[in-house]
């Protein structure tokens, strides 16, 4: 039916029954990738116990030997898959497989019909705009969603997936494995761009998903609930959102980064004190270290994907 060759990989972390979960149901699509590899970042040998009790013969397991984080694991898993010459490659994570049987059919059927029209790096299902000035993610509208078919945006969310153009990867475009944890898909989507490739979505089936989950009708400046076991995640998308920025050339967006989230840690207490002062912490620790260079796990601020 199709003659692009597709290969994947699924990037996990001491998950292995959300793993198999989720390998059951990309290999279930109804076009699914020729071959799938597992990149183990696992600190124990359970997921891969678990990958050896599957009968996939497709399925090939890559225990990394580290956790590399997701930034690391991306780049293994899309330079194995670019090695055997394949024409696209899926980049997947271990608890959020594709949301629909056929997700990938229909994604392929656009680079197939709108190839000649657009220089396609990456196709997905979910994706945002990307202000440069001031560094932020934008959301795009419900209509423009519901009208359009293949939409050009700047980022493709994580685990929403992402079909990378195998190309992209024998040029060496790939995510800065230094981040760790954090923006790694933005810093693929940017340097993308950059390259002169394009990021497209199909947009009514992004309004599909939002219609699913009960996100149509979003509006600023609603509170939401705010957890502070997660708060270690800001670490990290401070520091790295400002690397990205720098490393990229957006360095007013790098002032007004700083600038806003030191203004935001105040609001924070808001949510009570202990949420307010992890979330100084977090903030000013992530500031301090891309300041003086600082890269790849935090092991003070952890890691919670477990």
């Amino acid at each position: 039916m199709m003659e692009e060759r597709f290969a994947g990989f699924i990037i996990t972390y001491n998950r292995p029954v959300k793993l198999t979960e989720t390998i059951e149901k990309v290999l279930s699509q109804t076009y699914s990738p020729e071959k799938l590899w597992i990149i183990d970042n696992s600190d124990n040998e359970d997921t891969e116990r678990k990958i050896n009790t599957l009968t996939y013969e497709n399925v090939i397991y890559h225990k990394v030997g580290y956790n590399a984080g997701p930034a690391g694991a991306a780049k293994i898993g899309l330079c194995l898959a670019a090695e055997e010459g394949v024409d696209w490659i899926y980049w997947g994570d271990d608890d959020d497989p594709p949301v629909f049987p056929n997700v990938f059919e229909r994604l392929f059927n656009i680079i197939r019909l709108e190839s000649a029209s657009y220089k396609i790096g990456q196709i997905g299902i979910v994706g945002q705009y990307f202000d440069e000035k001031r560094g932020l993610l934008v959301r795009i509208s419900d209509k423009q969603l519901k009208n359009s078919k293949t939409l050009p945006v700047d980022n493709i969310a994580g685990n929403q997936c992402k079909l990378i153009n195998a190309r992209v990867v024998t040029m060496g475009i790939y995510p800065d494995e230094e981040l760790f944890f954090g923006f790694e898909e933005l810093s693929f989507d940017v340097k993308l761009k950059i390259a002169g490739f394009q990021s497209v979505i199909d947009g009514s089936f992004q309004y599909t998903l939002r219609e699913k989950y009960g996100k149509l009708g979003f509006k600023k400046g609603v509170v939401r609930k705010r957890n502070v076991n997660s708060l270690w995640r800001n670490y990290y998308s401070t520091r790295n959102l400002l690397y990205i920025l720098k490393d990229n050339g957006y360095y007013t967006a790098v002032v007004y980064q700083i600038i806003r989230r030191l203004l935001k840690i105040g609001v924070a207490y808001r949510y009570g004190r202990k949420y307010g002062h992890y979330n100084m912490q977090t903030t000013l620790v992530g500031i301090s270290h891309f300041l003086v260079g600082r890269k790849g796990e935090n092991k003070h601020i952890g890691y919670g994907r477990k």
